[in-house]
């Protein structure tokens, strides 16, 4: 049994973004604007339609847009065995709405954890309770990716139901549609919150050579079960940059290959500063100097599963990819989908080998 290393952490996950739903309710009962839609003029429904679904249907959800839900499933699906979607209408910490849905799940073996969110349009009584349905992670992935990246879905149980039904369409071609009944599966999941306020560095890297990386280690020939990331720095006598180094090494044991990448920066820094941001691309040849890798120190060391991190981006299609890291605490890597933050982002949270030890 692998130990887990979240299990020792107190931590605060990107879910927290999101208010509880009684800051909307409360709003909602001063008379504010608790970002409620206005039934009577939502494009889909009218007002009785509305009451109807609100009456026979635990939640209702549709994707206009249905390319970044079929996007989050082939991301975290082959890191997951079951998924946990919580279907949620809360209010931001700016004191903006945000409805979709949130995703906070561990992986069996409790080694990592995917944390996610999506925008979606709901369809709600006035006071809207967090709703959650959990399904079993390959059949759900299986029935999604057959659903056309154009259509619109929408996602539905209905009230007594422990079946979701999904529904997708073409909103030009509205008699043509997919329809498909998914059991659901009886299971709470309680999982760690993570505090990411409090990471050292944030890496913006290349991604296809991380991912060529990952994916040669899993070559038979190779064999490597751990990458190692290493973070080397220099800070100049002024003190208002970095000299970084950011090392991915690939390692196949005593008998097998080794492959490494390295990236350069050259980072704008303050002593006051708490964490340092890393654009590996940011870096000219004027910045080479020999003098300055002469005192680079090692300030970041750690092996991470190529297992797991393969498996993670072997379905992203970024050109760069986000790294945050810090000594002694888990990998957390962000991945937007397209239209940024406002529609939503994963985050993959994996431990580092010392802290759980063998992922077999």
């Amino acid at each position: 049994m692998v130990p887990s290393f979240f299990d020792e952490q107190a931590m605060r996950t990107d879910a927290s973004d999101v208010g509880r739903p009684a800051k909307r309710k409360a709003a909602a009962a001063q008379g504010e604007d608790a970002g409620t839609l206005d039934l009577a003029t939502r494009p889909a429904f009218t007002v009785a339609q509305t009451h109807r679904i609100c009456q026979e249907n635990n939640f209702f959800l549709t994707f206009y847009n249905s390319t970044p839900f079929k996007d989050l499933v082939e991301l975290i699906h082959p890191v997951l065995e079951t998924i946990t979607f919580q279907i949620v209408d809360r209010m931001t910490k700016g004191g903006q709405p945000w409805r979709g849905i949130v995703i906070n799940s561990m992986d069996a073996k409790k080694v990592s954890m995917i944390v996610a969110r999506l925008r979606a349009d709901l369809v709600y009584p006035e006071v809207f309770d967090d709703q959650e349905f959990c399904v079993a992670s390959d059949t759900f992935a299986n029935f999604i990716k057959t659903f056309n990246k154009a259509c619109n879905l929408e996602i539905r149980q209905e009230k007594g139901s422990n079946n979701v039904i999904i529904r997708g369409y073409n909103p030009n071609r509205r008699h043509n549609e997919q329809i498909m009944t998914i059991p659901t599966i009886d299971k709470k999941e309680s999982v760690p919150t993570m505090d990411l306020l409090n990471y050292t560095f944030v890496v913006d890297i290349d991604l296809p050579k991380l991912r060529n990386m990952t994916r040669v280690a899993q070559n038979s020939g190779v064999n490597a079960e751990n990458i190692n990331l290493k973070i080397l720095e220099y800070v100049n006598d002024s003190g208002d940059y970095k000299i970084t180094k950011v090392c991915v090494e690939l390692d196949g044991g005593p008998s097998g290959p080794s492959m490494s990448e390295t990236f350069r920066s050259k980072t704008k820094w303050t002593r006051e500063s708490k964490q340092t941001v890393i654009t590996t691309s940011e870096f000219s040849n004027d910045d080479d100097n020999e003098d300055d890798d002469a005192k680079l120190q090692v300030v970041f060391d750690e092996k991470f599963s190529t297992k797991y991190l393969h498996m993670f981006f072997k379905s992203m299609d970024r050109p760069v990819i986000t790294l945050m890291l810090s000594p002694d605490r888990p990998l957390v890597i962000t991945y937007l989908f397209d239209g940024g933050e406002s529609v939503g982002q994963c985050r993959f949270i994996l431990a580092p080998i010392e802290k759980h030890g063998p992922n077999e």
